[in-house]
């Protein structure tokens, strides 16, 4: 009799954990299928009427959800304004269990809104083209956001609403010689950065000019503090604010220098002397290779690699010829990337492509990836390190003025958490993906930047690149779901 008495609780009990169960998971698929609808109807249903709209979302709704073990599902209920269309639909779900306590079936609902056809994106692609990409990394890389930008585009080779953007980064980041007599680029020798590594003041561009074999590249000097982790505007009012030519300096004629280029032209024993010497700059000087190599760039442009940034551009064309072009060579610097990527969001100077900030229809969106960490190593000579974006880091551009290897990468680790953090700020959703066998501190560098945890992506082979792209891909068109 006790047993009888319980049995009926028991089995309820049981049966309620089976069957909601059952609902909860008929629930999800009721849910994918009507955000599918809503997506069909913000994307096709612009010049739709309502019952048009309407058939749409059905028609979409019923290819999309496979009504096993449904006892009823509504037509989906179709509402629009001027900036969404909201989908609802209804359904029971039979029990199995339940029916013991008297209950033969649950209820539930889906509903969603979406963003109509006025929405419009604008994405940054910032990509490591490190010489560690180099081989099948930086193909499959090519590969991967080639498709991500077919599948965001689809057949259109022009997309109004649709532009992307991209910043190969290496060391050092390349806007483009086109802009050389930008408003923003320092070409009068305004900021202090164009002395700091000569004995007497000087102009960077004028030292270019006076050497026959090279003109410069493209590549910037990182801003003082805190201006390189932020979207500061240039102004020549400000001469700090403006954009430093990218200029290595010849260093001493010595072994135990990289870049060594030029004579002297000195006989001072000093090797701080014989470095800042300007009177080497002669018209018609010849920069030798550096110790590494032509490919690390000649000269005063040792670890300018990189290909130049594109800006945001609305033509799919355009954009895959610029992936295409993408070559892997030189050092890592994800933080110059991941600022120059804000840039061209930004719709300020140096970039003016983007759209207010305040644009209620329009989403930013940067897709930031490395296959390393941050690389800056200490050098056994008067300037503790070789030339970088930050100058020497004798300098103290980034804090400190000497360290090994590990306390420099330590500082520009700081510098980055504090750029992503800056980008958060401005509502840019952030996507990070960390590409092969990379330190866990980068991973958690990489994760914490992102806009949130399940934004961030590890692809720890070339077989996997290709489909964390192509998850992106599918996350960045659901950013028309806002409810």
């Amino acid at each position: 009799m006790m047993f009888a008495m319980t049995a009926i609780p028991l089995v309820g009990l049981v049966g309620a954990a089976i069957d909601y169960s059952n609902a909860y998971r008929v629930k999800e698929r009721l849910q994918t299928a009507v955000d599918s609808a809503a997506l069909a109807v913000a994307r096709d249903g612009a010049d739709m009427s309502d019952a048009e709209i309407e058939e749409l979302a059905n028609k979409f709704f019923k290819a999309h959800f496979d009504p096993v073990d449904i006892g009823n599902v509504g037509e989906i209920q179709v509402s629009r304004n001027d900036a969404t269309v909201e989908l609802k639909v209804v359904g029971t779900v039979p029990t199995w269990l339940l029916p013991v306590i008297g209950v033969n079936q649950l209820s539930f609902g889906a509903e969603t809104a979406v963003l109509t056809d006025n929405v419009t994106a604008e994405i940054a692609l910032v990509l490591d083209n490190s010489g560690s990409m180099s081989g099948s990394k930086i193909s499959s890389l090519r590969t991967a956001a080639r498709k991500l930008v077919d599948t965001l585009y689809g057949p259109s080779e022009v997309n109004p609403n649709l532009s992307f953007s991209l910043v190969p980064f290496s060391s050092a980041v390349n806007v483009g010689t086109q802009y050389k007599n930008a408003s923003w680029i320092d070409g009068q020798g305004l900021s202090p950065l164009h002395s700091l590594e000569f004995s007497v003041p000087s102009n960077r561009f004028a030292l270019y000019d006076r050497i026959t074999n090279v003109s410069w590249p493209g590549c910037v000097e990182t801003r003082s503090y805190p201006m390189d982790v932020n979207d500061t505007a240039p102004s020549v009012g400000n001469p700090e604010t403006l954009f430093v030519p990218y200029f290595a300096p010849d260093e001493p004629d010595s072994g135990s220098y990289w870049n060594n280029y030029l004579s002297d032209a000195t006989g001072s024993s000093d090797k701080s002397v014989r470095q800042k010497n300007v009177a080497k700059y002669a018209p018609g000087s010849f920069a030798q290779a550096s110790a590494l190599g032509s490919s690390y760039g000649r000269g005063p442009a040792f670890l300018c690699n990189s290909q130049p940034i594109m800006a945001l551009t609305n033509n799919k064309t355009a954009v895959k010829a610029a992936i295409d072009s993408m070559e892997a060579l030189g050092g890592t610097n994800i933080t110059e990337g991941l600022v120059w990527g804000w840039r061209t969001l930004s719709p300020g100077e140096p970039f003016t492509q983007g759209l207010p900030y305040n644009e209620v229809s329009n989403r930013k969106v940067m897709i930031l990836l490395t296959d390393g960490s941050n690389d800056w190593s200490d050098q056994s000579n008067h300037n503790k390190s070789y030339y970088a974006p930050y100058g020497y880091i004798t300098h103290g551009r980034l804090g400190i003025t000497s360290g090994t290897k590990s306390q420099i990468v330590a500082k520009m680790n700081e510098r980055l958490q504090e750029a992503c953090t800056n980008v958060r700020n401005q509502n840019i959703r952030l996507y990070t993906i960390t590409f092969g066998s990379l330190d866990a501190t980068t991973k958690d560098l990489m994760r914490n930047c992102a806009t949130a945890p399940s934004l961030y992506f590890h692809a720890p082979s070339t077989s996997e690149i290709e489909a964390t792209f192509e998850a992106i891909a599918s996350d960045i068109n659901n950013m028309r779901i806002v409810r």
